[in-house]
């Protein structure tokens, strides 16, 4: 089924695993979570591809492997689930004191 979502199996395990363990040290909701670790579960499964090829070609030590790969979509859904969780307590904040939230946006 993962595969119809263009997805592989191997980086989305390592992209949840990398998800959950942010989401576990946030107070998120279960519902707020669970987009989290999607979130985190799509940046990886369609980033890494993209950026695994660059990182072979840019920096010679990165090695081409699956162990390689993996350690990429561990940090893509570190990444991604990272992102998504802090737009979720702008929001947040947002709601509850809309001005103060944009002066403390601005440079």
């Amino acid at each position: 089924m993962l595969e119809l979502l263009g997805l592989r199996a191997d980086l989305a395990v390592a992209a949840a695993f990398g998800a959950a363990f942010l989401v576990l040290n946030r107070n998120l909701t279960p519902r707020q979570s669970m987009g989290a670790v999607a979130a985190g579960i799509g940046t990886a499964a369609y980033f890494t591809p993209v950026v695994v090829p660059w990182l072979v070609h840019a920096f010679s030590w990165f090695p081409p492997t699956a162990a390689g790969e993996r350690a990429v979509a561990l940090l893509w859904g570190l990444g991604g689930t990272f992102v998504l969780a802090g737009f979720i307590v702008l929001g947040e904040r947002f709601r509850k004191d809309p001005v103060t939230t944009v002066k403390d946006l601005k440079p």
